[in-house]
């Protein structure tokens, strides 16, 4: 008997079967080429969430107006169909594990800099800079926003040539397509601004081109239900746009929340509670008919399962769960829950991100790294004495045995965990304890002498 049966049931988005309903989101990694291109480094990042046993990985943001939709200096491109070899061997190597693929179709707006566009002015619905970037957008003209559903449908039609089994719009965390939906960006007077339904048409406009141009392929949405700021769209006109977006016959709807202006809403650090805007998706779902999504601090399978046994969704996405340990699904299927590296919220990964390099996981040293680091048997083992048994000695022994060295780990205190276990004690720091406790019991399974 499955110890997670509504997590380990298939779902469907559309005409698509999907194995269980964990989502891997599209979370950006600087891992393509500078030039947008799918690199073994990324192949083997997702290769490894995929065979860790995720029903369905939503790949990272994917340009769809190179410069000025970018976000980041190593960012996929999906608007040349250049791109399309490298973006199918990444499709390849997740379905090899029985995995589905998506990609999310992107343009920054507002919430990028010249830095980043190779210096080119930003564009948004209206010449408001983001107060955390501090570049102020040109608006875009009539024409412009024409252009630019046109190359959304262009991103739709190279997406599904390179074997994805479905697609996201990102409408979320204020980026372009965010900002038309939310007041607090567009204060546009013409048809694509004011009234939700011409703050909405942009989208609606988008998605009725992808309609038509690839048929029949599973479309979800990442939306704001909240962008929790005054004069931001709040949960009331959040499930209106749901409405609105299942009537235009989008697949799913992937509910989250906030943008830069509003701290952590939409990447929460250590104080935040495990699956605290759940509620939004909650909403949403009792409004709609098509499959909802929900995430945002879900850690536990156990918490996950409630979710889906309360019918507050229909799938839970693991985002920096699954950078802590890309065997989350397959450790929590066979009941294995006390063997998953718990991810602590430090935001090491998106710190990374705003420092424009690759990324990293302060808890797992191979995300990012998967092949170059992969586990391997020595052919020569040695005797090795490791002093201290901090987080650093504990995760060098526990590395060093699993090649099959002799590894000896000294401390001087009577206990694992080093300064963790000073840590560990401060207000909402308690999750830095899970992680001593499972090094710890990593150490204890190991032919580790201590």
């Amino acid at each position: 008997m499955l110890a997670f049966p509504r997590l380990f049931t298939p779902g469907q988005i559309g005409s698509l079967m999907i194995k269980n309903r964990l989502i891997m989101p599209s979370m950006f990694t600087n891992l393509a080429s500078v030039e947008g291109e799918v690199t073994k480094q990324m192949i083997d990042y997702y290769a490894a969430r995929a065979k860790g046993g995720v029903g369905l990985i939503v790949v990272e943001v994917a340009s769809i107006d190179y410069p000025t939709s970018k976000q980041g200096h190593n960012e996929l491109r999906v608007d040349d169909p250049r791109f399309m070899a490298g973006l199918n061997d990444l499709v390849e190597a997740i379905h090899a594990h029985q995995a589905r693929a998506f990609v999310q179709l992107f343009h920054a707006g507002r919430q990028t800099s010249p830095i980043i566009t190779h210096g080119q002015q930003p564009v948004a619905p209206s010449p408001i800079a983001c107060r955390v970037i501090g570049a102020t957008p040109r608006e875009l003209s009539i024409e412009e926003i024409k252009q630019l559903e046109q190359k959304f449908i262009t991103g739709a039609i190279h997406a599904k040539a390179a074997g994805f089994d479905g697609i996201e719009l990102h409408a979320a965390h204020g980026y372009l397509l965010s900002g038309f939906l939310s007041p607090f960006s567009n204060k546009r007077q013409d048809l694509y601004g004011g009234s939700l339904e011409n703050r909405l048409r942009f989208l609606l406009e988008i998605i009725e081109g992808i309609r038509q141009a690839v048929e029949e392929m599973p479309l979800s949405v990442r939306f704001n239900a909240s962008d929790f700021l005054t004069g931001g769209i709040e949960l009331t006109e959040g499930i209106e746009i749901a409405k609105r977006l299942e009537q235009a016959g989008v697949n799913a709807l992937s509910i989250s929340s906030g943008m830069y202006e509003s701290g952590l809403t939409s990447i929460e650090s250590i104080s935040y509670s495990e699956g605290w805007r759940v509620y939004l998706a909650e909403a949403v779902k009792k409004a709609v008919n098509i499959p909802v999504i929900t995430g945002g601090v879900i850690r536990s399978p156990e918490y996950a399962e409630t979710v889906l046994r309360e019918e507050k969704a229909d799938f839970v996405f693991i985002g920096r769960g699954l950078l802590a340990d890309p065997d989350w699904p397959n450790k929590a299927k066979a009941g294995r829950v006390k063997d998953i590296r718990p991810c602590v919220s430090c935001n090491t990964c998106i710190n990374r991100d705003f420092m424009g390099l690759r990324i990293r996981c302060a808890v797992n040293p191979y995300t990012g790294r998967e092949a170059q680091y992969k586990p391997r048997k020595t052919e020569n083992p040695k005797s090795i004495c490791i002093v201290g048994a901090g987080p650093a000695g504990m995760q060098a022994a526990i590395a060093l045995a699993r090649k099959g060295h002799r590894v000896e780990l000294i401390e001087k205190s009577d206990c694992l965990g080093g300064l963790v276990n000073v840590a560990q004690l401060p207000t909402h720091k308690q999750r830095l304890g899970l992680l001593k406790d499972y090094l710890v019991r990593e150490v204890a399974k190991l032919p580790i002498q201590v």
